[in-house]
Formats: C-alpha cells, sequence, structure tokens
C-alpha cells in the first residue's frame, strides 16, 4: 500500500489513473466517495484507463464489486480511518493480495492512529519489522513510527503551489511502479 497525502486539486485522481495504465492492472477498482462516482468515471475514460468505480456508500451497505482486481485506488481514504464502521470492515478483507493506492488530503483526522487504520488496509502489521518496528499498530501506539513509513506514505516536499493550468511535463523513470 501507498499513501498519497497531497492538497485538494493537487492532481491525485490523475496520478492514481496514471500508476493503474503504467501498472497494466485493468479493470482496475476505484473506491470514491458517492458525489465523485461521475467524475471518476469520466476521467478513466479520457485517459482510456478501464475501471469499476464503487462508492464509498455501497460499502457501507456491504457491497463490494464483481472480480479480484490486483489493483484498487481507494480516494478520500481519510473515510477510513476507523475500523469499527461497516465499510472499513467492508472493505479490509477484500483488499488481502491486492497492491492498494490510497488518496487523501486530510489523511490524519483526530490522532495518528487515523493514519495507522488507513495504512493497515493494504499493509500488514509487520510491513516494517525489518525496520526496527515488528508491530506498526504497536509503533504508531507509543509514537515511535520508523523514518521507513516513508516508503509507503508520498507527499511533496517543496512548498511550490499547485499550477493552475496543464503545463507539460517531463516524465522520469523514479522507480514508483517497481514500489508499488
Amino acid at each position: 500500500a501507498v499513501l498519497c497525502a497531497e492538497p485538494v486539486g493537487s492532481g491525485k485522481t490523475y496520478l492514481a489513473l496514471a500508476v493503474a495504465k503504467a501498472l497494466g492492472a485493468e479493470p482496475t477498482v476505484c473506491f470514491v466517495p458517492a458525489s465523485l462516482v461521475p467524475q471518476w468515471r469520466l476521467t478513466a475514460q479520457r485517459l482510456g484507463v478501464t475501471t469499476v468505480v464503487w462508492s464509498h456508500a455501497r460499502l457501507s451497505r456491504g457491497r463490494l464489486p464483481p472480480g479480484g482486481p490486483s489493483f484498487v485506488i481507494v480516494d478520500e481514504c481519510h473515510h477510513f480511518r476507523h475500523p469499527g464502521i461497516r465499510r472499513y470492515r467492508t472493505l479490509a478483507p477484500w483488499l488481502v493480495g491486492k497492491r492498494v493506492l490510497l488518496l487523501s488530503a486530510t489523511p490524519i483526522v483526530n490522532s495518528p492512529e487515523d493514519l495507522y487504520h488507513q495504512l493497515h488496509l493494504g499493509l500488514r502489521d509487520d510491513a516494517l519489522a525489518e525496520d526496527g518496528a515488528p508491530s506498526l499498530r504497536a509503533a504508531f501506539g507509543r509514537s515511535s513510527v520508523p523514518a521507513a513509513l516513508g516508503r509507503f506514505v508520498v507527499q511533496r516536499l517543496d512548498s511550490g503551489s499547485i499550477p493552475s493550468s496543464r503545463q507539460s511535463a517531463e516524465v522520469v523513470d523514479s522507480g514508483a511502479v517497481a514500489l508499488l
């Protein structure tokens, strides 16, 4: 699992769909708030990415999409910050063994434990064992999460503004696809 924590309007949807296209993971299942379903479908269609767009509300009713995709996108993943809610309990077991890209402008709403629960959707508890954290949950509980957690959380480090219009960009082989 990888979490992309970027501000609203920074292009997380395009980034996620570009990753799906690069992975060749088709169809990609995208879990999004109900109000964003049409936007996601249209954007994926325009980019030529085959998707199944499924609303958070459907998960809250215990409904999962058909099939078993290898790659899953969870938009506004901060809505999955507590394992006691039905949408979390429905989604978490279904994600086992899948590549997961989480998107949120606000991954921590109440406490750092919010971040743990979101990451735990796609990371095993022992994901950082080689980095000195045999239990991710215990590390979050002690506020001693290793810096290696940065391998799973991507956030812009520069303070530059987000472009207001489309601009051409040079594609650089960063190895991000291999990381996913």
